[in-house]
């Protein structure tokens, strides 16, 4: 697979591969897989090995390798999407693959956010909910009918 500037190569596996963006993530879940660089001539040190239970992450030329808990993982092939402690930014780039109607985020602050949740694919009413609930941002639906998240404490005028 050439995903994002890397090439990873399966090798008797079953795995995840999720690009957002300029970041490429991959989570392996049984056997083994190799990642590299796709550039010529790239050194060893851009080749990464990995096993089962780990999560690479690649954007703007630097990767983290990490280890994660594989039970949620691939949840989403049953519609369901999990998030520990994750960026707002990203549980919406997520959420928006499953929407027509979009959510949109007013300011860089909100997107770095951070909340949990088990959340249905496409089931935006209790997204919204939920955020506004716990006190992450508060929504209102704009002129072209997308949900845009607010600040909280933000007047709606």
């Amino acid at each position: 697979v050439l995903v994002g500037g890397q090439k990873i190569k399966a090798l008797g596996t079953l795995f995840d591969v999720n690009l957002v963006e300029r970041s490429v993530e991959l989570i392996l879940l049984e056997g083994h897989v190799v990642v590299q660089a796709r550039k010529a001539g790239s050194d060893p040190a851009s080749t990464v090995y990995m096993r089962p239970g780990y999560r690479f992450a690649a954007g703007d030329g630097n990767w983290t390798l990490s280890p994660v808990d594989l039970r949620n993982i691939s949840r989403w092939r049953e519609g369901i999407l999990v998030f520990d402690e994750a960026r707002l930014g990203d549980i919406v780039a997520e959420m928006n693959r499953y929407l027509s109607t979009k959510i949109v985020i007013s300011t860089p602050a909100i997107a770095e956010r951070r909340m949990s949740a088990v959340l249905k694919a496409g089931d935006v009413a209790t997204f919204l909910t939920a955020v506004e609930a716990i006190g992450v941002a508060r929504w209102d639906r704009i002129s072209n009918g997308e949900y845009e998240l607010l600040d909280i404490n933000r007047k709606k005028i």
